[in-house]
């Protein structure tokens, strides 16, 4: 039996070893990105309603990270979008799909609309 003591006394800190290793290179390569700036969009507030004109929109791999004024300064690795003009909205939700009906090839078009959740209604729930 100590045999078994002494072995998960080794894997422990190995395992440990491992997961933080995974973190830091999953932090270092999201690091290593360029962020993408929309610059000078006009954003809508769903929670207030309100328009928030002139701003830049700070994204950083998959993730919005800021948004700010366009007097915001940015780095010289930034990837920048001119955004004059244009309108930025959170995803959008379609609440009545029957996506039984249309199966998945109906998603692309939804992502293309700026749908990205929907609800199905009525739909069948197995697939056969």
């Amino acid at each position: 039996m100590s045999d078994n003591r002494n072995s998960r006394w080794v894997l422990v800190p190995a395992a440990l070893v491992i997961v933080v290793v995974l973190f830091v290179q999953t932090l270092w390569a999201e690091k290593a990105l360029p962020r993408l700036v929309i610059t000078h969009v006009t954003v809508i507030d769903t929670r207030t309603g309100q328009l928030l004109v002139d701003r830049n929109v700070i994204i950083q791999g998959d993730r919005i990270v800021s948004v700010d004024p366009a007097t915001s300064a940015f780095s010289g690795s930034d990837v920048l979008i001119n955004g004059r003009g244009k309108y930025v909205i959170p995803g959008l939700w379609d609440c009545h799909v029957h996506l039984s009906w249309t199966t998945e090839s109906a998603l692309p078009l939804f992502t293309a609309l700026g749908i990205t959740e929907v609800r199905d209604l009525g739909g069948k729930l197995s697939r056969d």
